[in-house]
């Protein structure tokens, strides 16, 4: 008798697990598939997010104390690369369930798409040229987002040696705290665009990217948002495929 409730405990208990798991797959599954149309990776699922490359010069960085030091080499922005790790967990996630189930069910892990975060190249013609590209920064220190400016139809450009944004209608923002989020298609990929006049601008875009985003351009070709501190102001352009 102690056997058979000790054999009956353990199939229900696997019964239970197995239809936690099922369902858990079917909700991260309905999910994950609007999450995926918004960054336009229903079809081939790879995307790249490239962050501001800064190249610093033999004694132009300074050490902990403020003394000028003799690094030199390629550095990445800690703003950006946190924004751009946030954007890339949207696309693992655990599968959902009570947290009764097993420490080795809670470690499954259900990855959407292949999302690598890389700084920007040096050159645009070595962009990937597959799957979406989100970038984050100015084209001061990211040549992505100066590529998207130039040859993606962008409605919104820096200007003003990088000290000012300029939107359509002779629109110009020029307060730092101020920052765009451009979602766009250019032939078939789509490319999402965070920057601001500054560090903190930039990761305030990307953030709201990463958040707020994704059911409300889910149906759209070509949005901009403007940022303006703790006020949003939305500029919404009529749908645009740009074959540039």
């Amino acid at each position: 008798m102690f056997w058979e409730n000790v054999g009956t405990s353990l199939v229900a208990n696997i019964f239970f697990v197995f239809i936690t798991l099922v369902v858990g797959l079917i909700v991260l599954s309905i999910r994950r598939r609007a999450l995926l149309r918004f960054w336009g990776l229903e079809s081939m699922k790879k995307a790249r997010i490239y962050i501001s490359h800064l190249r610093i010069q033999t004694g132009g960085a300074l050490d902990a104390s403020g003394t000028a030091r003799s690094y030199q080499g390629s550095v990445v922005t800690q703003l950006e690369a946190e924004m751009g790790n946030l954007i890339k967990s949207l696309f693992v996630a655990t599968v959902p369930g009570p947290t009764v189930q097993p420490s080795w069910a809670k470690a499954l892990l259900f990855v959407s798409a292949d999302v690598e975060m890389l700084p920007a190249p040096l050159q645009s013609q070595d962009i990937d040229q597959e799957g979406t590209v989100i970038t984050l920064g100015s084209p001061g220190y990211n040549v992505v987002s100066g590529h998207i400016e130039i040859s993606c139809g962008s409605p919104v450009r820096f200007a003003q040696g990088n000290a000012a944004i300029q939107l359509p209608g002779n629109l110009v923002i020029q307060n730092g705290r101020q920052s765009v989020v451009v979602r766009l298609q250019s032939g078939d990929r789509y490319w999402l665009y965070a920057a601001g006049l500054s560090e903190g601008g930039t990761a305030a875009a990307a953030f709201y990217l990463a958040k707020a985003l994704e059911a409300t351009l889910s149906c759209l070709s070509q949005v901009t948002f403007v940022l303006r501190g703790r006020r949003i102001r939305r500029q919404r352009f009529s749908k645009h495929t740009s074959n540039r």
